[in-house]
């Protein structure tokens, strides 16, 4: 697997990202679709001082520039201290020319419009990495699915999910998001003003998301704003993000109940078998495809892990590292628990799968001996009925009543009869069998001896217990003194 890009298994892969950089350095000329105009773009900035936490402008071209620009600049105006945060919901090729007028960076333009295009136009995930390893100041991106509940994404805005949306597919867990993020370099009127840019699809949820959270939860950060060299601010961007909109605890609390309820379906056996295995097969699918996006926020924050060793290596003595690391060791912990309790959950429905086909071969059994005592009732009636229609015996028909009756109540008889001495023989048979094995008292610890320098009760010893138990003269043992077998085990352990 490349470290340029992440694909979840079940997505259909492309070209690396390698490839696709060496592409986007051909620069296209500026020529647009006559409908590109006519797909309008809101671009939201934030700005503190203002109630929304952000000003707003519907973009439908080129033209928009000076209308951008304005923006922009009013925003710096209300907010001078703090670093610019764009929302931006479509892609078209003309967003490239409106953004590069107010923000452009070494390599910047090539990798924005692909991180554009890709957001909107096909699958891919990025881990977060500069765009050019020889730039100290180039910006970083990456493409991230924030996985949750899709009822939450409702119920957090007062909503209920509509009734046209598959909330079982785990398409309906994602939610698609792209950054990109420049310390510095970036604002073409201030070069020292960070710039962060955040592409989302222009769905109901996300515009959501945007309006009503993103902006208001991350300027009522305290850490927002801080000054952090480029490695910590895109590592607290990453981990702003996922804390926001990503909670894997919710997503194995539901697979719980789910599997909860395949259980309560199998006990009770209210639907056919294959309706039951197979819809247990789905869920095992959805948790595999839960696991690779799963996968790729673990393998995220470890990447981003690794960059502090190198920046808290030369600290000065006395100086303490962002706090963002220790939350990024917190959520790593968090992904693995979350990992394994998927895998739990994942071994679990397989076990169900299992007892299901053992239920059915079970009940086939129990069908198959129903049967076999069925023709053990008439096997005999059939017999004799054989022997009456033989035309040279010349019984009466009401012969064959006075012999076919005591023959069923004796085969009636005989079934249950058969049964409790099969039993009953094999018990006889087996009974050295124990269900227990036998076991000695100086063979474990008793209560209290496995505290250091313990010492064994004066009215109580090995002695009297296993003469309690083996009908032997009881000895107590002197105080202190221990099995011997026990502390020569000790001290070779030690």
């Amino acid at each position: 697997m490349s470290d340029e890009s992440y694909y979840p298994p079940s997505r259909h892969r492309s070209r690396s990202r390698d490839h696709r950089r060496r592409h986007s350095a051909r620069r296209r000329p500026h020529h647009y679709h006559h409908n590109d105009h006519a797909r309008p773009i809101d671009i939201r900035v934030g700005s503190r001082c203002t109630p929304g936490r952000y000003l707003e402008l519907r973009a439908t071209g080129p033209r928009d520039v000076p209308r951008f620009e304005a923006l922009i600049e009013q925003t710096r105006r209300l907010n001078p201290t703090d670093p610019v945060l764009l929302a931006i919901n479509g892609y078209s090729p003309w967003l490239e020319e409106l953004l590069g007028s107010c923000f452009a960076a070494d390599g910047s333009d090539e990798e924005r419009e692909e991180l554009t295009r890709a957001v909107y136009q096909t699958d891919q995930l990025w881990f977060p990495e500069r765009c050019s390893k020889y730039s100290k100041y180039a910006p970083w991106t990456f493409i991230v699915d924030e996985m949750n509940l899709p009822d939450v994404f409702w119920w957090t805005f007062g909503e209920l999910p509509p009734s046209s949306v598959h909330l079982s597919s785990v398409n309906s867990y994602r939610l698609r998001l792209g950054v990109w993020t420049c310390r510095e370099g970036a604002y073409v009127y201030d070069r020292r003003i960070p710039v962060t840019m955040l592409f989302t699809q222009p769905t109901r949820i996300q515009e959501n998301i945007v309006k009503h959270l993103a902006f208001q939860k991350l300027y009522e950060d305290e850490e927002y704003g801080h000054q952090r060299n480029i490695e910590e601010a895109v590592t607290w961007a990453f981990l702003r993000l996922f804390t926001m909109l990503t909670d894997w605890h919710n997503i194995t609390k539901e697979a719980e109940k789910r599997l909860q309820a395949a259980s309560v379906d199998s006990e009770r056996g209210q639907f056919p078998v294959k309706y039951r295995t197979r819809t247990m097969h789905r869920e095992v699918d959805r948790i595999y495809d839960l696991m690779s996006y799963l996968a790729f926020h673990s393998r995220s924050f470890k990447k981003l892990n690794k960059l502090k060793g190198e920046l808290t290596k030369d600290l000065p003595k006395g100086e303490h590292p962002d706090p963002v690391w220790g939350e990024v060791d917190d959520v790593l912990e968090d992904l693995g628990q979350a990992k394994d309790k998927l895998d739990a959950l994942k071994e679990r429905f397989n076990n169900l799968i299992e007892l299901e086909f053992n239920i059915s071969n079970a009940t086939q059994s129990e069908n198959a001996q129903f049967l076999s005592a069925i023709a053990t009732l008439f096997l005999p009636i059939s017999y004799l009925a054989s022997i009456w229609g033989i035309t040279t015996i010349t019984f009466s028909p009401l012969s064959y009543v006075y012999v076919a009756v005591p023959v069923l109540l004796v085969s009636i008889a005989f079934i249950p009869i058969f049964r409790k001495g099969i039993r009953r023989y094999q018990k006889a048979m087996y009974k050295d069998r124990k269900e227990r094995p036998d076991i000695q008292p100086e063979e474990f610890a008793l209560l209290g001896e496995e505290i250091p320098n313990a010492t064994a009760p004066t009215d109580i010893s090995r002695s009297k217990t296993r003469g309690r138990f083996d009908g032997e003269k009881q000895v107590l043992q002197p105080p202190g003194t221990r099995n011997r077998s026990r502390s020569r085990s000790r001290k070779r352990s030690r």
